[in-house]
């Protein structure tokens, strides 16, 4: 199990974009916004169409990129390369193509009649009703300040990709993991009426995530830098984006998500050298 990732201050909302071929009314810009229901939507499915470049305006750490709210098929890849020259003559990374919706399910899972039992993939079926996110953890900072993301989904049953809120930034990844008990659960505004004939009157509103754990063996340098600074600086609505253990992509679509603090929680001093501090974030749902 890797220590949980959480990545902040994102720079794509200051950035520039260009490149593909993309809907006039649903532009690149769209992905600036907080708002996951504004989306860059591109003119169809080709790969010709479906790439683009982000300038962060100088050369930036980023160790995490992740989308949020996309239509993506099932059998989507995405490749990202970097450099400090808008050419991309000299890349300081060029990544390989990457499944967007990799393996989900664990081989015993599944049914021999499920559609999805060879690929241990989410059906297409099973994408409908959900805010799809997907992230891409680089394997160490890269310091760049032009991006190149090309998605590959040429077969998109919809005819275009779709994708929403652009999440780029650094991170912090604490030196001793969350303690054991650390959760994920789900919340909802749902709410359950009743007439006087005793029939329920239900008014369904989305579910969201809740992570909840506590890292009780910070230094004082993460305790106050850190954990103390980015609660200050964040509050309670700026985004984050927590990646619950980098080395599990089995649920990584499941257990990593866009969201913000819930509560700000106190540093404590727990014993001499050891602070410790309860972390509570919610998936962002504006």
């Amino acid at each position: 199990m890797a220590n949980l990732l959480i990545g902040y201050d994102n720079l794509a909302e200051a950035a520039s974009y260009a490149g593909g071929d993309w809907q006039a009314g649903l532009p690149l810009d769209s992905l600036r916004s907080r708002e996951l229901a504004r989306v860059a939507r591109s003119a169809d499915a080709a790969e010709a169409s479906t790439w683009f470049t982000v300038d962060l305006g100088s050369a930036r750490p980023v160790r995490l990129l992740a989308f949020v709210n996309v239509n993506c098929s099932t059998n989507a890849q995405v490749r990202v390369t970097a450099a400090n020259d808008a050419g991309f003559a000299a890349p300081v990374h060029e990544g390989a193509a990457e499944d967007i919706f990799p393996v989900v399910y664990a081989w015993d899972v599944l049914e021999w009649e499920d559609d999805n039992w060879w690929s241990g993939r989410y059906a297409q079926s099973e994408l409908q009703g959900l805010v799809l996110s997907f992230d891409s953890i680089l394997p160490a900072t890269v310091i760049a300040r032009h991006w190149k993301i090309e998605i590959l989904d040429d077969e998109n049953p919809d005819g275009h990709v779709q994708l929403g809120h652009l999440f780029m930034a650094a991170q912090w990844q604490p030196l001793r993991n969350v303690d054991t008990g650390a959760s994920l659960g789900l919340g909802t505004g749902t709410e359950i009426g009743q007439v006087l004939g005793g029939a329920e009157i239900v008014d369904e509103q989305p579910q969201y995530r809740m992570f909840s754990g506590t890292l009780s063996q910070l230094d004082e340098g993460e305790g106050f830098g850190r954990a103390f600074e980015l609660m200050r600086r964040l509050g309670i609505g700026t985004p984050v984006y927590l990646v619950a253990d980098p080395g599990d992509r089995l649920n990584a679509i499941r257990r990593n998500f866009l969201g913000r603090f819930s509560r700000l929680h106190p540093v404590v001093h727990r014993h001499a050298g050891r602070m410790s501090v309860d972390l509570e974030i919610r998936e962002w749902t504006a």
